[in-house]
């Protein structure tokens, strides 16, 4: 049995479990993203106040 079958499987006999997983992935990179975003954005401000 290869790997898409089997997860397709897994989908369909536990879509809450696949579902929770899918979500938890996701909020988990949205978090990281948004962390060096706002780390980012808040460099660059220092920097142009550091100008003046």
């Amino acid at each position: 049995m290869n790997l898409f079958k089997l997860s397709w499987k897994n989908i369909i006999y536990r879509p809450l479990s696949s579902g929770l997983s899918v979500l938890l992935l996701a909020s988990g990179i949205a978090i990281i993203l948004i962390t060096i975003l706002t780390t980012k954005i808040g460099q660059q401000i220092q920097n142009q106040c550091s100008r003046y």
